[in-house]
């Protein structure tokens, strides 16, 4: 059933055609057919389709956050563990976490009798093999990408110290393995603010690097694992308490960076193992007897991480997290360890819960969905609490073996592709009031205009005096320093290297510059118009006006450029009897979930321009259709577009190529905006299509009459 473009569904608000299966009864004559043999009108109809779901890409990058202190040697255990130690004030690395942790284990007062069971048999950590379960899945989807930060008193990304660098997302198998064999270390404190602060600068680092289009459709995932609390927690302000689990030393939180050793280790020496070694503990712990791993201040850190995707625009953001507490251990284990697990105590609010075993503090009162509520340790309830602020889930694992990150939604945001917008454009003709006049050039200054401004802009050339700037750029800019027939001006000239059009939109860097929009994004806006397009009808290419009615004559923007009458300047006569009739049909499902439409754009006016190059290459008009795809209904994505070309001739009073003004175009003419303006300028050079006719080889894109 053939229907007009409003009634598809999936095409939303953004295709308000209320041209499309519009009738032409009653429509006027052109006012000077009467001394014309052949008719100025031309006709394209055809098929075009959306891209290939497959070929869409939706990247998904994943971060895992793993906890990596000292009590991971007890929750979760393997003797290729290799952590680093305290012994008589010297470093002691490399060693076995096995043994390290049955000698732990049976310095306890008092100690429990299978200290070797606690500590585990030989086996890798689960954590370790959870991320590679994951990894795994994922290794060979080119989409998806990981950054693994391990953290303890120390932090690293992908296995490298953050002093090296903010690390990044990869897919690199050797840098994954090294990443992955990082997780087996488990030694000193539990420092969540500095694994957050690592994940911010990391996220935020991608995001500045990945182009706003693919941001748009990005999905970042980030899971938080942990034992236990943080560790330390400074207060505001000196005067902390003594470090819970170095009660040897002074507290961390109230002695400045640079003097950490001096203190705790005054016969190292500062060019000592140790010394070096403590210089990359709590790496964003940057001023002494401040606020430091609160509630308060992870909940900002977890906020600000959140806050990044609505700053950078992307696809979705969320932070899960899980709680690992191994129920079996003893008390001794948890006191010298520092994990607790929750009471798991029926309750309504904080007061009807009971302290914490270990830590003798009151647990919290954690209400569910529907009221119910349970009270849980500082641990697993900072760890739910994190996850909420993360609009995320919440696991936890009795055991290390039992830790599965597969469990997590790592589904892709990638959504079925529609047609967002169809617009047929004549480069080379131009409203005016009451009627359309030539461009022959199709720089956006009608000819008449050219002549008039007395600016030396030449009607074969959309840039006259070849410095890089169309001549409607400075035309528009005259009062600011630009003439379009003055190379010299403006004073800032465009380099050779940034006249190219890297996305196709008929902007090159250069302009794109002066006009604030993205070289590389076709519609920097996303109202599912090209930038230059909205640039040639005199729109704002950085504000979404499509749905404005500037000139006040009940039309909208958007509306009137699918027309071809000005946006600008009230032209009812235009827009009755000159305006561009669309019928657009969807066709039936197809079964690889493209779509494709049949199309008929009529009442496409050709005028005689003026001449291109030689003899006899008057009258051609280029008409650019484009044709605008996306997800339905989300306004973050940008989008695509693909572009036809058709060309046409017309020279009054008698001759008009196709003589039938019909053109037909397939599915294969819409090529990727850049690959088709990249394609018209290789036809410019091509002996093939210097030939009347033009040979089968003539790489010409565009359709109709042959290049002048």
């Amino acid at each position: 059933m053939k229907r007009d473009l409003g009634s598809v569904a999936h095409l939303g608000t953004v295709l308000v055609l209320l041209l499309v299966g519009c009738s032409e009864a009653g429509i006027q004559p052109i006012d000077d057919t009467t001394k014309s043999l052949v008719d100025d009108l031309l006709t394209v109809q055809g098929t075009v389709c959306t891209s290939d779901p497959e070929e869409v890409v939706f990247p998904v990058k994943i971060m895992v956050i793993v906890d990596a202190s000292g009590s991971m040697q007890f929750t979760d255990p393997s003797d290729a563990t290799t952590t680093s130690v305290m012994s008589n004030g010297n470093l002691v690395v490399d060693q076995v976490a096995l043994g390290q942790c049955i000698a732990a284990c049976q310095g306890t007062s008092p100690a429990p009798t299978n200290c070797a069971a606690l500590c585990g048999p030989t086996m890798n950590p689960g954590r370790q093999a959870a991320v590679q379960a994951l990894v795994d899945r994922f290794k060979n989807n080119p989409a998806v990408k990981f950054a693994i930060i391990r953290f303890n008193g120390r932090v690293t990304i992908n296995g490298a110290a953050t002093s090296q660098g903010v690390g990044e997302f990869t897919n690199d198998d050797a840098t994954l393995r090294n990443a992955i064999a990082s997780l087996s270390q488990a030694d000193i404190t539990t420092d969540y603010q500095g694994a957050l602060a690592a994940a911010y600068q990391l996220l935020e680092k991608d995001m500045v690097d990945t182009n706003p289009v693919d941001r748009a459709r990005t999905k970042y995932v980030a899971i938080f694992l942990s034992d236990g609390a943080p560790n330390p927690v400074c207060k505001e302000g000196c005067g902390n308490d003594a470090h819970p689990t170095l009660p040897d030393m002074d507290n961390w939180c109230d002695v400045p960076r640079d003097e950490w050793c001096n203190t705790y280790f005054p016969q190292a020496g500062s060019g000592s193992t140790i010394c070096k070694d403590m210089s990359t503990w709590y790496p964003h712990m940057d001023e002494p007897c401040r606020e430091y791993n609160s509630e308060k201040q992870l909940k900002q850190r977890v906020l600000e991480i959140m806050s990044l995707g609505d700053q950078y625009g992307v696809g979705e953001l969320r932070m899960h997290t899980a709680f690992l507490f191994v129920p079996s251990l003893p008390v001794v284990i948890q006191e010298l360890m520092g994990v607790e697990g929750s009471s798991n105590t029926a309750c309504k609010a904080d007061a009807d819960c009971p302290a914490g075993i270990v830590s003798g503090e009151p647990e919290r009162c954690w209400l569910d969905p529907t009221g119910q509520g349970l009270c849980k340790g500082k641990s697993e309830h900072l760890l739910r609490s994190m996850a909420e602020w993360g609009e995320g889930v919440f696991r936890n694992f009795s055991s290390g073996q039992q830790i599965d990150f597969l469990s997590f939604n790592y589904a892709s945001v990638a959504r079925p592709f529609g047609m967002t917008n169809f617009i047929a454009s004549n480069l080379n003709t131009q409203p005016s009031f009451d009627k359309i006049v030539e461009d022959s050039d199709g720089d956006g200054v009608n000819d008449q205009d050219e002549f008039a401004a007395n600016l030396s802009m030449k009607e074969n050339s959309a840039d006259s005096d070849g410095d890089g700037y169309n001549d409607k750029m400075e035309y528009d800019r005259r009062t600011a320093g630009f003439d379009p027939g003055d190379a010299t001006k403006p004073e800032s000239l465009c380099p050779v290297a940034s006249r190219k059009d890297d996305d196709g939109d008929g902007l090159n860097d250069c302009e794109e510059k002066v006009l604030g929009t993205d070289p590389k994004i076709v519609d920097s806006d996303r109202d599912r118009i090209p930038d230059g397009v909205e640039f040639l009808w005199g729109m704002d290419p950085l504000v979404v006006d499509d749905k404005f009615d500037v000139d006040f004559d009940g039309h909208l923007s958007g509306d009137e450029i699918r027309a071809h009458s000005s946006p600008k300047v009230g032209d009812p006569k235009v827009h009755a009897d000159y305006r561009y009739i669309y019928d657009v049909k969807e066709q039936p499902e197809r079964p690889d979930k493209r779509r494709c439409y049949d199309f008929d754009v009529r009442r496409i006016r050709l005028l005689t321009t003026e001449l291109k190059e030689s003899s006899g290459s008057r009258g051609y008009n280029d008409i650019l259709l484009y044709f605008g795809e996306g997800p339905a209904d989300d306004p973050r994505d940008y989008g695509n577009f693909k572009a036809a070309c058709v060309r046409a001739q017309y020279v009054e009073p008698d001759f008009k190529f196709p003589a039938d003004g019909k053109v037909t175009l397939v599915e294969a003419d819409f090529m990727d905006l850049h690959k088709l303006e990249q394609a018209r300028k290789d036809a410019l050079t091509d002996p093939a299509c210097k030939k009347t006719p033009p040979d089968d080889t003539c790489t010409d894109p565009c359709r109709g009459a042959p290049m002048p």
